[in-house]
């Protein structure tokens, strides 16, 4: 009698931990809902910055005859080269450069303000 109550028990407890070790691991995070979808690689987003855009004019600056202006974080005046393009004019609002027949009207945010600065 004892030896089968043993032997029952045993059985009950190797039937019950291999039913919970067969148990799938739910991802606490998934949501409860499947929605059938599946994440493509076109979705999923990667460390990689995008590429800044070139020729962003950033400032100008006018000091008496002395016209310079700030583009691509570089400090440029008329006839210097910048991104294959020649800074062919400043103004107080805007730069043109160009490169060939090629003209790019570069033009100030709304945003930034107007300093002149005499002296």
């Amino acid at each position: 009698m004892i030896k089968t109550g043993l032997a029952f028990s045993l059985f009950i407890f190797f039937t019950v931990s291999g039913a919970l070790a067969s148990e799938v691991k739910r991802d606490p995070t998934r949501p409860l809902i499947d929605t059938g979808r599946t994440v493509t690689s076109a979705a999923v987003k990667t460390d990689t910055a995008p590429a800044p855009k070139k020729n962003q004019l950033k400032g100008i600056i006018l000091n008496n005859n002395h016209r310079k202006a700030i583009i691509d974080g570089q400090l440029v005046a008329v006839g210097h080269r910048i991104n294959g393009f020649v800074v062919h004019q400043i103004n107080a609002q805007k730069v043109v450069l160009r490169s060939g027949s090629t003209y790019k009207t570069l033009t100030l945010s709304p945003s930034v303000k107007t300093i002149n600065k005499q002296g």
